[in-house]
């Protein structure tokens, strides 16, 4: 009998080891949960491995999606209120088998059903599902819908408003999501500088979002199902972050490699507008690339410019961490490079990476993950695209 292990709790030189070894065994476990995402049914073994996958993009609210196809041959996850309906949720753990009965697991998102499609061919009985992230909820795609009015209070605590938000009644007499969120300590005596008012069709995840811009966070749902509020300007050169994987061209994991220039996406200039002070004066921010690093900084190839009116920033330096953090982000999004990489079970967007490749001229330079595309397959390989820290604006060697 096997052991299982949590990735959390494996000791880093083991997993590396299995990583690196000769052949990697994928494997995934999906589990249905109850409403209140408890555990209801382990259902790893309806899956049908081919063809489904994980897709994660850094962004505000939805980053994760996960598509999958599920053995239906005795009709049991046919669209039902009592198995199969809206609001069903699912947990996804990707693993790996080693030792040849040894498992090791990571979480890798809550999802919510969207458009599940049963298909008969013959004797063959299936159903395709379609799921979102949590936030699909909150943002109107699934749910979070206003059929009123709606108003967060100029000076209440933001923590405290988006805690309302959640807990407001879906009209199933669940709350939106009773999981408790995630909210970055430094900013827990933030406060709303207007009143942000909600219309009939406006979504509750739209607020969420305008007052996580407002302080320069980020936030999306975790692995686990919490909503987080993180800063986006506590390390906006990413030398902080942890290095999750060294990759280079002289080892297995590492594939192949295309670079993609986005010049129509590039912004080496962000201005951000905030509350009015009186008449015609704004607070306002300005964050430019003058990163002599950086091939898209200012000083080589001019202005681009992208301008933000906020009215919930009410200082000059909150605009400027806004511009900053707005900065970042449109630098990771224009300047990617993608490649193909071994299965692996702990990479996640917004978190660095090393590469050395001689024939693009990186020897253990940092990238952060833009996106990832991981398949549920047996013999998967993921997909990787990321950015180059040294073209990010505020980049330093030091």
């Amino acid at each position: 009998m096997g052991t299982t292990y949590s990735f959390n709790t494996l000791p880093s030189a083991t997993y590396k080891s299995i990583v690196k070894a000769p052949i990697v065994e994928p494997i995934i476990r999906l589990t249905l949960l109850r409403e209140n995402e408890n555990f209801a049914e382990d259902i790893t073994s309806y899956v049908e491995r081919e063809g489904g996958s994980l897709n994660i993009n850094y962004q505000q609210g939805q980053r994760r999606s996960l598509s999958f196809t599920l053995k239906n041959e005795d009709g049991r996850f046919l669209p039902d209120i009592d198995r199969l309906w809206l609001n069903t949720k699912f947990k996804l753990e990707l693993g790996i088998k080693f030792n040849k009965d040894d498992y090791v697991y990571n979480s890798a998102g809550v999802f919510v059903v969207s458009n599940p499609e049963a298909t008969r061919s013959g004797a063959q009985k299936t159903i395709a599902i379609q799921c979102e992230d949590k936030f699909a909820l909150l943002d109107g795609t699934l749910g979070g819908t206003l059929e009123g009015t709606y108003t967060v209070s100029q000076g209440a605590n933001m923590r405290n408003e988006i805690q309302k938000i959640l807990m407001q009644d879906n009209g199933n007499g669940y709350p939106l999501d009773s999981k408790p969120f995630i909210f970055d300590a430094m900013y827990s005596d933030a406060t709303v500088v207007n009143d942000l008012s909600l219309n009939v069709g406006d979504s509750f995840g739209t607020a969420i979002i305008d007052l996580a811009n407002s302080i320069a966070c980020d936030v999306w749902y975790g692995v686990d199902g919490n909503l987080i509020f993180r800063s986006g300007t506590q390390d906006v050169t990413k030398l902080s972050e942890p290095t999750l994987w060294e990759y280079s061209d002289t080892e297995t994991e590492y594939l192949d490699n295309t670079t993609t220039y986005n010049f129509t996406d590039v912004k080496n200039k962000i201005v951000v507008i905030g509350n009015n002070i009186s008449d015609d004066l704004y607070y306002s921010g300005t964050a430019i690339n003058n990163n002599p690093q950086s091939s898209t900084r200012v000083q080589l190839i001019g202005n681009r410019v992208k301008s933000i009116t906020d009215s919930n920033i009410s200082n000059d330096a909150d605009c400027l961490s806004r511009a900053q953090y707005e900065l970042v982000k449109a630098s990771i999004m224009a300047n990617t490079i993608s490649f193909n990489s071994t299965y692996m079970i702990h990479l996640d967007v917004n978190n660095c990476i090393t590469l050395t490749d001689s024939y693009y001229g990186y020897f253990m330079d940092r990238f952060v993950i833009q996106s990832l595309t991981i398949p549920l397959g047996a013999n998967s390989k993921i997909s990787i695209s990321c950015c180059n820290v040294r073209t990010l604006p505020y980049y330093t060697d030091s």
